[in-house]
């Protein structure tokens, strides 16, 4: 079992181009999102300890809903096996994810965040 420190957000990063589009999105952000979103991503991923595995670093997955910004959306934290790895949500789907580990985003949600 993989045991992790969870980094800062501004350490889950994976090359130049996702650096890039990090930074505009973190200079575009209040400091009030900024301080949540490092919060969530020091959680670590919420799939990874929902099935027993603490502490893996995370990426912050936007979750859908209807016509919602995605800059408005909710986000959990999910390791980048989960989020766009092979049995991630982005290659499987959001049916199949929910299918394959028996839980939703929503409910996923609710675990980092049980105010949502």
């Amino acid at each position: 079992m993989l045991q992790c420190v969870n980094p800062p957000m501004e350490m889950v990063r994976c090359n130049k181009k996702s650096d890039e589009k990090f930074q505009k999105i973190k200079n575009s952000m209040k400091k009030q999102e900024k301080e949540n979103y490092d919060r969530l991503a020091r959680f670590g991923c919420v799939l990874c300890s929902y099935i027993g595995y603490e502490g893996t670093p995370a990426e912050l997955h936007h979750i859908r809903r209807g016509n919602i910004p995605r800059k408005q959306a909710p986000v959990i934290p999910l390791c980048p096996e989960h989020h766009r790895g092979n049995t991630g949500i982005h290659l499987l789907g959001r049916k199949q994810f929910e299918r394959i580990y028996g839980i939703t985003e929503e409910r996923l949600l609710e675990l980092v965040n049980p105010s949502t």
